[in-house]
Order: structure tokens, then sequence, then C-alpha cells
């Protein structure tokens, strides 16, 4: 659990510090020549921290911490109410677009027609265990497809 103080001084760095974005995905970074800081970004928030070597010829190498998907919009949820308006303008910017985008498979908690995603009802191809189908209609597409065979009288 993060206190009050942490999250002070997380707003606080990535107010100076931080980009927020919302492309593809909800992400929030953080660049530094210093390592010391993200790793404690990262202890607080998780994340990644990785080097980044300069393609300019007179800056330094740099450290980059990197956050993304739902994670990244909730600690944007959490420093909004202590940051300027402009870092505010950026976070209302990035969590609108992520709010468009589609939700994963893996996520939904019901097929596109309603029917939920549970152990009874779900089914996984051996193949592609990540992706879910539901039972119910595979089953009525079954039915359909029957009733079409049959009122062309294909046995």
């Amino acid at each position: 659990m993060i206190t009050p103080r942490e999250l002070g001084w997380v707003a606080g760095f990535l107010e100076g510090e931080g980009s927020f974005l919302g492309n593809r995905s909800a992400y929030v970074g953080a660049a530094q020549v210093q390592r010391e800081p993200l790793d404690r970004l990262q202890s607080l928030l998780g994340g990644k921290v990785r080097p980044v070597k300069s393609k300019k010829v007179n800056h330094s190498d740099f450290f980059h911490w990197t956050i993304g998907g739902g994670h990244a919009a909730g600690v944007m949820m959490c420093v909004y109410p202590l940051m300027s308006p402009r870092r505010k303008e950026q976070i209302r910017k990035a969590l609108g677009h992520w709010m468009t985008l589609r939700v994963g498979n893996k996520y939904k908690v019901a097929c596109p027609k309603g029917h939920p995603y549970d152990e009874v009802n779900t089914y996984r191809l051996k193949k592609r265990p990540g992706l879910r189908y539901c039972r119910t209609c595979i089953r009525e597409s079954g039915r359909l497809a029957n009733q079409k065979r049959k009122s062309r009288g294909v046995s």
C-alpha cells in the first residue's frame, strides 16, 4: 500500500519528468540519467526500468521507466488530483482515448451477444488457450446451420 507521502512524491516526480499517453494503450513513462528515482518509482508502482543508449552525439545514456495498460490508467487516476492543469489535460486526453479502445477477449465477462463467460459456458481451444468462445453461441450457430440445410432439402 502506497502512503500519501509516497503518492505526493510520485505525483511531483511525474509532474516534472513524466509523460502520459493513451494511443494503443494507457501509458505512463519517465526518463532520467540517474537510475535511483526510477527504481523508486518501480518499487512503488511496478513497471519496468530499462537502459537506453542516446542517439545524439553529446547526450548521456539514460534510463526509462514505463508502465502500461490498466495499471497505467490506475496510476493516472491516482495522481490526477495532485497534478498541474497542463498535466491534468494530458491525463484526461490519455484516459479518454484509452477508454475508447476495445477490451481484450481475456478481460471480457460476456460474449458479444451477452452470454456470460463462466466455467460452464466457456470453450477454449487447446491450440489457442488464450481465446475463449461462448458455448451457447456455438450451439445456436450449429442449430441455425442445420435449419438452413434442412430448408434447402440437403440431409
